[in-house]
């Protein structure tokens, strides 16, 4: 995304990894984003999203932002199951930060495009239902420095 995009040191480093097909939702291009996406699948790979779009700070007081139809237009377009993932515990980043994830029930997405709003709405659902409570933060808190680079 666009704040990845600005930070040219995780920028690079992502990009060179090989492992992230980064997202400049201010390109024309997002159709290469949508072949990226289904190559990795189509190879047998793992494909991990993020359908907030953003990273949720907490500021908004919601537990879950409003999703993006992407997940739910790949997993379509792919044939791939969704396996939601709720993570609690990243609005503050630093060593020895508690941070706990919740699996959820793999399901199939809709076989219809014009049912990509009820794929999306089922996915936010999946992860509310998952979402644990936020981890207590501790009193030493070192490496909070680690926040402002997401």
């Amino acid at each position: 995304r666009e704040h990845v995009l600005r930070r040219h040191f995780i920028h690079r480093l992502l990009a060179w990894s090989g492992a992230v097909i980064l997202v400049d939702r201010t390109s024309a291009r997002q159709r290469d984003v949508l072949r990226a996406a289904e190559a990795v699948v189509a190879a047998g790979g793992t494909l991990a999203l993020f359908p907030e779009g953003k990273i949720n700070d907490g500021s908004t007081g919601e537990a879950v932002l409003p999703l993006e139809p992407g997940a739910a237009v790949i997993a379509r377009r792919s044939d791939a199951p969704i396996l939601p993932l709720a993570i609690a515990g990243t609005s503050e980043l630093y060593f020895r930060r508690q941070v706990i994830l919740q699996v959820g029930v793999p399901f199939s997405p809709e076989r219809s495009h014009r049912r990509d709003d009820a794929t999306t709405d089922r996915i936010r659902e999946a992860l509310l239902s998952l979402l644990p409570p936020t981890p207590k933060t501790g009193r030493w808190q070192p490496g909070r420095w680690l926040a402002r680079l997401a």
